[in-house]
């Protein structure tokens, strides 16, 4: 697995990265932020706005055990500590071998690339033993525990119980083959709710949040369907929780390897039609999917760079709809 610097990896793919989808003044917040970043990550992702004349864009990297993620970040630990100190407490715990997040595979690094600079960092961690290799979900009662060590250090205090308990509960009426995947909070907008991230079978996502008491706009959610049409089994599901259900819930998937598969750009042209993407955006969105390989500064060989692309679209709790496009990439090695 390549551990490169961030500014390394989005140099490696900022050709393909189309203005339409990141501005210039978003290049420039991107490249300032990920040159403080050590080279700890496995995965990045530019999270864009399909929507018309919404250029914000967001950073996410991902620390993963698999491939050496974990003594990396314990060599790079100084610097991890200064420059991500707002969860440097989760981070000390998800590194203890012999602690409660130890089951935790990897978990990602949020920030929002705001025009005065980052937001401080966020997380949402996996709790998934076997992900993203299998499928490993975890019995309620051990899902809860695992949540409730990651989110204390991220609050800083303890946890609510209420979420806790609504997330063991909700995670119980999961359809077979169906789970709760990651755990997340976002303190810094001062919000202590669970935002979980849920795998589950699309025929059976509708009965699910039905059975946990989603109050949101079945409408719109099956207008969703009718765009997705029958070329996904699965979606990611996420929700937020906190006394109850909230009603804000957002489906993301992956797009094939191929941006040219007619059924992805009749999708596309639905969110246009629907106003929820710019045409342009939706072209350059598909464009970005492939891979290539060449030279990238400080990397002792060359790197593999892969691009996928996911799309999430969230529905809110006042009936308004947004698409993001996830533009993701994976570097690795290729010796020769």
């Amino acid at each position: 697995m390549a551990f490169l610097p961030p500014s390394a990896l989005v140099q490696a793919v900022a050709p393909f990265v189309s203005s339409a989808l990141v501005s210039l003044p978003a290049s420039a917040r991107i490249g300032a932020h990920t040159a403080r970043l050590p080279p700890v990550f496995a995965w990045g992702i530019f999270e864009c706005r399909l929507a018309p004349d919404d250029m914000r864009v967001d950073m996410l990297f991902r620390v993963s055990r698999r491939g050496g993620g974990e003594d990396k970040l314990a060599e790079e630990w100084p610097r991890i500590e200064a420059e991500l100190g707002p969860i440097a407490e989760f981070l000390r715990a998800w590194r203890d071998p012999n602690g409660a997040l130890a089951r935790s595979p990897l978990f990602w690094v949020e920030h929002d690339l705001l025009p005065g600079g980052p937001s401080a960092p966020f997380v949402q961690f996996c709790v998934d033993p076997r992900y993203p290799e299998g499928r490993a979900a975890l019995p309620p009662a051990e899902l809860r525990a695992l949540a409730k060590a990651g989110v204390a250090p991220l609050l800083g205090d303890e946890p609510d119980a209420g979420p806790l308990d609504l997330l063991a509960q909700c995670a119980a009426r999961l359809p077979e083959n169906a789970s709760v995947l990651h755990v997340g909070v976002m303190p810094y907008r001062g919000r202590r709710d669970l935002r979980v991230l849920a795998g589950v079978p699309i025929a059976r996502t509708w009965e699910w949040l039905a059975a946990i008491g989603w109050p949101g706009d079945r409408a719109h959610a099956f207008d969703w369907l009718d765009l997705l049409g029958g070329h996904f089994t699965h979606a990611s599901v996420q929700l937020d929780l906190g006394e109850a259900v909230r009603p804000t819930l957002a489906l993301e998937f992956p797009l094939p390897r191929s941006g040219d598969d007619p059924a992805w750009k009749r999708f596309m042209a639905g969110l246009v039609a629907r106003g929820l993407a710019d045409v342009e955006k939706a072209e350059s969105a598909l464009r970005w999917i492939g891979d290539a390989t060449g030279q990238v500064t400080g990397a002792p060989w060359l790197v593999h760079v892969q691009r996928q692309l996911d799309v999430k679209l969230v529905l809110r709790a006042d009936g308004t709809c947004e698409a993001k496009a996830y533009l993701c990439f994976h570097p690795r090695f290729v010796l020769f």
